[in-house]
């Protein structure tokens, strides 16, 4: 199964535990929550979620995994979020789509649609 979380403001990752209820989890999104700039967030979530195969639209990979199964239980209330992130910055060098407009423009001439 795939949930999808995206853009909800998730900032405790106790809550997200919860959903340790439903073992078919399969696909797990939560890009643009506070919670994915928390050290070691991806660690938390595939010791977590160990039969996750993605994990925010990338695909979860055998070594990630083992990397996550060889560190020390995260416990969820040690998670914090880490201020060097550049989660919702405006500007064109961060990795999310932060106080971006989510419409793309596009144009085409009538010729295009023949």
């Amino acid at each position: 199964e795939i949930i999808s979380l995206y853009f909800n403001n998730f900032t405790q990752a106790t809550r997200i535990v919860a959903l340790k209820a439903n073992s078919f989890l399969a696909e797990i999104d939560l890009r643009l929550n506070p919670i994915t700039r928390m050290s070691l967030y991806r660690t938390f979530m595939l010791q977590t979620f160990p039969d996750l195969k993605r994990l925010d639209e990338r695909t979860v990979r055998d070594i990630e995994r083992r990397r996550a199964s060889e560190v020390p239980t995260i416990d969820p209330t040690d998670l914090k979020i880490d201020p060097e992130s550049d989660f919702d910055k405006d500007d064109d060098n961060d990795d999310d789509d932060g106080g971006k407009n989510y419409t793309q423009e596009t144009s085409f001439n009538k010729t295009d649609a023949k």
